[in-house]
């Protein structure tokens, strides 16, 4: 499982890092640069258990690779399954993730030079998505929700029931532009939600 760097001028790769996983393993989503690192997300599709194998289990890895040589500076292994890639800002990787057991989900704040846990966010609402930083606010969809966390220390700012899982939002200003039911066109809408 390889990532490259390539120079955007001219075309040459600068370099190619092999991810230590197994066969069974895909790199998901896309890269996520930081200042210093750019961050990879991992994941293993099924993991057998002795129990009913749904297409939900699975195991998940989140790898920091130094800009300047790709080499891998640390990863994370995550308790369940991410569905969407991380957010970067100011030194801080957000992550989130889903108990497809108890359809509850979690955002993780990482420290971006070491992958140490700096606060973890708790909703019982559904699968956390779609991580996007805005100026001291990090936004997420959780289930059928849209909600607004703290970056400071995350806690809840406050929530709004569409009725739909959205995608990952756009913010201007005071404004947030979300889609509903991403990848399934027929059925989107574009929504434009105010900061109350």
């Amino acid at each position: 499982r390889e990532v490259y760097a390539v120079n955007t001028r001219s075309g040459d790769q600068r370099w190619t890092t092999e991810l230590e996983v197994g066969d069974d393993w895909t790199l998901k989503g896309y890269v996520v640069a930081g200042k210093n690192r750019v961050f990879v997300s991992a994941l293993k599709p099924h993991v057998f258990t002795g129990m009913k194998d749904s297409q939900w289990s699975g195991a998940e890895r989140l790898f920091a690779l130094e800009t300047t040589s790709g080499e891998i500076d640390w990863d994370v292994r995550l308790a369940k399954k991410t569905l969407s890639p991380p957010a970067y800002a100011d030194g801080t990787v957000y992550v989130g993730e889903w108990y497809p057991d108890a359809d509850t989900g979690r955002l993780h704040a990482l420290n971006a030079s070491d992958g140490t846990n700096i606060w973890t966010y708790e909703t019982e609402q559904g699968a956390v998505l779609s991580p996007t930083v805005a100026e001291d606010t990090v936004y997420i969809s959780q289930g059928s929700e849209f909600a607004a966390v703290s970056r400071a220390d995350g806690t809840q700012r406050w929530r709004l029931n569409i009725g739909e899982r959205t995608g990952p939002p756009v913010v201007v200003g005071e404004t947030a532009y979300l889609q509903t039911s991403p990848g399934h066109n027929s059925d989107s809408k574009l929504l434009a939600v105010r900061e109350p």
